[in-house]
């Protein structure tokens, strides 16, 4: 009587699972089908209610962010697109979106480091997910070992050289591309953003009467740095003026 009562159970929910995901897939189309006939407003109701499933793809939040943008609720759009940036770093129509968005809203460009190499290290970290780097490096590392066994079994001394130098070149990129994975993934994991969803001020104090410190703008993307009594956030925005925020004026990506 148990194990029957037990099959039945496994079966209601594998039957319901299905059942979820007809239903998101249905949704779905109906929204990519009122996005193509220009009802947009009605498009938003319904990808936000198809990333709802527990299947959801994030890369929902690129349809999403577009029909927000058609319907010019810019912040909205931006913090769609990060939310599918944060799953599918590097995507090109996503960059090019959140970009157009951040252009519609007159937001300057973050400031980056005067170093171009430091500069460049964080675009390539920033533009690849964690198992994309663990993936290329995995590959440097079967080149290393490939270049490494014609240095051992060539007879050639000029060939034995190329490959020895070789293999230590690879060594170097795979050990880089593991750092590199590495820091992604601390960021990914201790670093919370938010995107400021209106106007404001950023406060010097968690209170309603606190004194006003520097202005913020719709579609600014910020550091959470600190939560107090789920009501408030301490933010650093791009420009490092710190402060705190109403938890509802902005949305965590």
């Amino acid at each position: 009587m148990f194990r029957t009562k037990n099959i039945t159970l496994l079966i209601f929910a594998c039957l319901s699972f299905f059942s979820m995901s007809a239903t998101g897939a249905e949704t779905l189309s109906q929204a990519d089908s009122l996005y193509r006939a220009g009802s947009y407003g009605e498009a938003v109701s319904l990808y936000e209610k198809a990333l709802k499933q527990p299947e959801a793809d994030a890369a929902i939040y690129y349809n999403l962010g577009n029909a927000c943008f058609r319907t010019q609720q810019y912040a909205k759009a931006i913090l769609c697109y990060e939310r599918m940036l944060r799953e599918y770093p590097g995507d090109a129509d996503a960059l090019f979106n959140l970009s157009l968005c951040q252009s519609k809203l007159s937001l300057k460009e973050q400031p980056r480091s005067d170093f171009f190499f430091i500069t460049w290290w964080n675009s390539f970290r920033d533009m690849h997910s964690v198992s994309e780097l663990m993936a290329y490096a995995f590959v440097f590392l079967l080149l290393c070992l490939l270049a490494f066994a014609g240095y051992m079994f060539l007879h050639s001394l000029l060939w034995r050289k190329v490959c020895f130098g070789f293999s230590v070149a690879l060594l170097v990129v795979t050990l880089l591309l593991n750092v590199v994975a590495i820091q992604r993934a601390y960021i990914m994991s201790n670093t919370q953003w938010a995107i400021v969803m209106q106007d404001g001020t950023l406060l010097d104090n968690p209170v309603e009467k606190a004194k006003s410190v520097h202005k913020i703008h719709a579609g600014e993307k910020s550091v959470v740095l600190e939560v107090y009594q789920n009501n408030w956030l301490k933010i650093e925005m791009p420009d490092k003026h710190v402060g705190w925020v109403k938890k509802e004026q902005c949305s965590i990506i």
